[in-house]
């Protein structure tokens, strides 16, 4: 698993991935620019987001747009795509996180399926698509 962000926490996930005896599959990676992170994703069979609180992670649309589905909490892209493209759990419900990343790597057909439709809406909400939208609210 490749871990990418910036360590806000001082090494504190790094370490609880040595307790559990995890790091030898665990790769932590730091920040990545998107030209380092594509290969990353390209590669990937899922990309999994636990986030407390996003208006609308961008990584999920670089994720959608080289096909890997998304999983992770509901906030941002992840709740209004639930669940035809994406799965989600409630922030801080690490079971039904869990449930969910173990439900898409073992159901080929879904995992594709969700991938198709997050690439379609990735597509279509680009930033015009965004623009659009705030207008009309502003409109109102």
């Amino acid at each position: 698993m490749d871990v990418v962000g910036e360590d806000t926490l001082n090494g504190e996930i790094q370490a609880l991935a040595n307790q559990l005896g995890l790091s030898g599959r665990v790769r932590f990676q730091g920040f990545l620019t998107q030209r380092q992170l594509r290969p990353l994703l390209e590669a990937a069979d899922l990309m999994v987001h636990s986030s407390r609180h996003e208006a609308g992670p961008l990584v999920v649309l670089e994720a959608a747009v080289t096909g890997v589905p998304t999983v992770g909490t509901m906030v941002g892209h992840i709740a209004e795509w639930a669940p035809d493209a994406a799965l989600s759990a409630p922030v801080g419900d690490w079971s039904r996180l869990a449930v969910a990343i173990r439900r898409m790597l073992e159901d080929e057909e879904l995992r594709m399926s969700i991938a198709r439709e997050a690439l379609k809406r990735a597509v279509r909400e680009d930033a015009d698509h965004t623009a659009e939208r705030f207008h009309e609210l502003y409109k109102k």
